[in-house]
């Protein structure tokens, strides 16, 4: 395989073991494959969305799966800088039983069908309009794992440790711990969560 095509370790959060409503899955379904996520429609109702026209985003998932020796289709992510983010089972022991690799970018936005009207994954209502902070997402759920500090000033997330060098690998039994406010400069994540909601 060519280097330049072989995947790499993601450095950023690695999504954990969620619901199956908070990520997208490749399911073969009418002899192509397909983005599917399981929509939390109400209360113990749950909706399998389907989006058939994302074809690139099917290749790039795929190639990955394969380029690693696991099976094609299955769960994948997609982050808040719509990078995708592919989880394959991994069999060495260093802590982990998934590896999560970098798929390229995603542009564009799913879209879905549920009872007759559209499901975004870009902030808008069914009728087009733009979401404005406070208003209830509809929308499908998937996401990557934040955690709001105890006192509301800093956010972080945590995800295995890596080597440096060219091909990373995981330290085993090290985890990371990444805060915004280190990543923003000292009061720089109170100053980004706060005043959107002062007034």
């Amino acid at each position: 395989m060519n280097p330049k095509l072989y995947p790499k370790l993601f450095r950023g959060p690695w999504p954990k073991n969620v619901s199956r409503a908070a990520k997208y899955s490749l399911r073969h379904i009418e002899d192509e494959w397909k983005v599917t996520v399981l929509y939390q429609c109400s209360a113990g109702e749950r909706f399998l969305a389907v989006d058939g026209n994302q074809d690139d985003l099917v290749a790039k998932v795929n190639t990955i799966k394969e380029s690693r020796g696991g099976g094609v289709g299955g769960v994948f992510y997609i982050n808040e800088y719509c990078q995708i983010l592919v989880p394959v089972p991994h069999r060495e022991k260093d802590g982990t039983n998934v590896h999560v690799f970098y798929a390229g970018m995603f542009e564009g936005d799913l879209s879905f069908q549920f009872e007759g009207k559209p499901l975004y994954t870009a902030p808008i209502h069914s009728d087009g309009s733009s979401l404005k902070p406070g208003d209830e997402w509809v929308g499908p759920r998937p996401g990557i794992a934040y955690v709001l500090k105890a006192g509301g000033n800093d956010i972080y997330y945590e995800t295995p440790a890596l080597s440096g060098g060219e091909q990373p690998k995981v330290r085993p039994g090290v985890s990371r711990k990444v805060f915004l406010s280190r990543v923003l400069g000292a009061g720089g994540a109170w100053i980004e969560l706060v005043p959107q909601f002062e007034n």
